[in-house]
């Protein structure tokens, strides 16, 4: 039986949080786990890939026992979860948004050895109780409007920060007293925030460890952590408990402060910088960073700092050479500046990039995600999935050419019979829908994320090409040493070129190194997941026979591999027609 949603979280599949799913039939709730999702059915459904709950708080409010609850993309919009439990984890499968506008708050009490993964959090007043380690990856805290608070005698623990962005957020409360690494707050970036970091005995704790500081106010409360690697810009600092707060420029100029109101304070700043973190682009909400960031230096390789990995981020520009995109491989798509719009509505667009420089041969942990803004019916920009709360039932009119989704049962609608989790698009005509087993639609009013994403990969021609040599056309070359002059553009150290149809030759003391042939194959993967690959000969060095994305991969484990190829090129297709999950 095939699950009516593509879930990355699968059974047997290894991934990034190290849950392992036990293997059921599709419409089996696996034991000690809950699929939800905004078309799923708390009263009908029973928490199977096939048939999910609606909500977190219908799971939680009727299981005893550990659970862990895969949520699928979409709004939620949850009461209050304010009860003691044990072991209880929430990850998001795709883009998962809850959404406190109409709640207001989102409380976890005495949850110990909780996690919580992948799960943006708006406009709610988060409550947190628990101790030691509870865990928070790679989410997203937004617009928060009141104190993280809680009402636990010994102050309010919010622990084990990992991954994470928080933005606008009022009285974040940073309580240390465990005394293992469950409370430490580790390659999060922190933006426009009230801050009051509290700090107890931990004299050892590495309390703040990869932690950018955007334009925020921070009071280091009763002591100064042991912060490493951090990065602060246009912060508003207090070391004495908030009595007075100063504008820092230069990072030796609060060292100094430190030493002389803490002059034997074993913990203080390590490695740590004032500078503008450089984000790619602030007015999108994009805080990737620049490939000349000074962060970079203060983690790991310069590979991690902050929420987000230090990448070449995609960009969509008019001017050919400002593009990361091929331009020229575009289909059904008009393109300006950071814009992609879809000439014909009706009808699937695609767009490749070009050639991605990856020569330290680091294996590859994610793909780039790109968003298409387009009308409602095809794809959304926040790529979230939100539903009509009306329930719609047979003999009820349908809007016309509008998508909506199959709750319930099954129904009739022109000719075709669709099922429950199905969906499809009313015709121009609107009408109305019959059913023999009670079936009840959905419109959908935002659609979720319809990017098919392929990629190809290769460690370039084992030989180069002078300037006395032919190279091929339509392939991409990359320029290995000093510079060529091809079709009167220059091409610096490092670059890539496309030769074009009838142009084969180039000038300049270069070395040109083909990467791509056009009838390279591209081969489909899965965005929220780890690219990796079926080989030939299952051997990591042999080349791809399929991607993590084909529906017929393999997942059995003997042959999935890595992938670290030195160079990427990314295919993206925006389907249009909002039929498939």
């Amino acid at each position: 039986m095939a699950a009516t949603y593509n879930w990355s979280y699968k059974p047997n599949v290894p991934n990034k949080y190290n849950v392992i799913i036990p293997i059921t039939d599709d419409n089996v709730r696996p034991a000690g786990f809950a699929y939800i999702a905004p078309w799923g059915n708390d009263d009908t459904g029973n928490g199977s890939r096939q048939y999910p709950y609606r909500s977190f708080k219908y799971v939680y409010d009727n299981t005893s026992s550990f659970t862990i609850c895969i949520l699928g993309s979409g709004v939620y919009r949850e009461d209050t979860i304010n009860d003691a439990k044990l072991g209880w984890s929430l990850i998001g499968d795709g883009n998962v948004i809850m959404d406190g506008t109409t709640k207001q708050y989102w409380g976890l009490s005495g949850l110990f050895a909780s996690n919580i993964f992948n799960i943006t959090f708006k406009n709610y007043i988060i409550g947190i109780t628990g101790f030691y380690t509870n865990n928070y990856v790679d989410c997203k805290f937004i617009d928060i409007p009141k104190p993280f608070s809680g009402s636990n005698s010994e102050g309010n623990t919010f622990s084990g920060l990992k991954n994470t962005l928080i933005k606008n957020a009022n009285d974040l409360y940073f309580n240390y007293r465990a005394t293992s690494g469950a409370d430490y707050i580790k390659n999060c970036t922190i933006i426009n925030s009230n801050i009051t970091v509290n700090n107890f005995y931990i004299e050892s704790y590495e309390q703040l460890q990869n932690v950018i500081f955007y334009n925020c106010r921070i009071k280091f409360q009763n002591a100064i952590p042991k912060a490493i690697g951090c990065l602060f810009y246009d912060c508003e600092i207090s070391i004495d408990n908030g009595t007075t707060y100063k504008l820092y420029t230069d990072i030796a100029d609060l060292e100094a402060d430190i030493a002389i109101l803490y002059p034997t304070e074993p913990k203080g700043l390590f490695n740590c910088l004032i500078a503008d973190p450089k984000f790619n682009n602030l007015t999108i909400d994009d805080y990737t960073l620049a490939i000349d960031s000074p962060a970079k230096n203060l983690s790991y390789f310069g590979t991690y700092v902050g929420a987000y990995s230090i990448t070449k981020a995609l960009g969509v520009k008019s001017d050919v050479a400002l593009s990361s995109f091929d331009n020229d491989s575009a289909v059904n798509l008009n393109i300006s500046d950071n814009s992609l719009t879809l000439i014909d509505v009706d009808e699937i667009a695609s767009i490749v990039t070009k050639p991605i420089d990856n020569t330290m041969g680091r294996e590859i942990q994610k793909l780039h995600t790109f968003g298409f803004n387009a009308d409602r019916n095809g794809e959304y920009v926040d790529s979230t999935a939100d539903l009509s709360t009306t329930v719609l039932n047979a003999g009820e009119s349908l809007n016309p050419t509008t998508p909506y989704l199959v709750e319930i049962g099954s129904i009739t609608y022109g000719s075709n019979v669709y099922n429950a989790g199905q969906r499809f698009t009313s015709s121009p005509a609107g009408g109305t829908f019959t059913t023999s087993t009670e079936g009840a639609l959905r419109e959908i009013i935002e659609a979720p994320a319809r990017e098919n994403v392929e990629g190809r990969f290769s460690d370039g021609a084992l030989t180069t090409v002078d300037n006395t040599g032919s190279i091929e056309e339509l392939a991409w070359y990359f320029v290995e040493s000093d510079s060529v002059s091809y079709n009167g553009n220059e091409y610096p150290i490092g670059s890539f070129l496309k030769v074009l149809v009838g142009i084969t030759s180039f000038t300049g003391s270069g070395l040109l190194r083909k990467v791509f042939s056009d009838s390279d194959t591209y081969f489909f993967f899965e965005i929220n997941q780890k690219p990796t690959s079926n080989n030939v000969g299952n051997s990591r060095t042999g080349d791809i026979l399929k991607g993590n994305g084909d529906k017929d991969f393999d997942r059995t484990g003997e042959n999935v591999f890595p992938i670290s190829k030195k160079f990427i090129q990314l295919k993206y297709t925006i389907q249009v027609d909002n039929l498939t999950p």
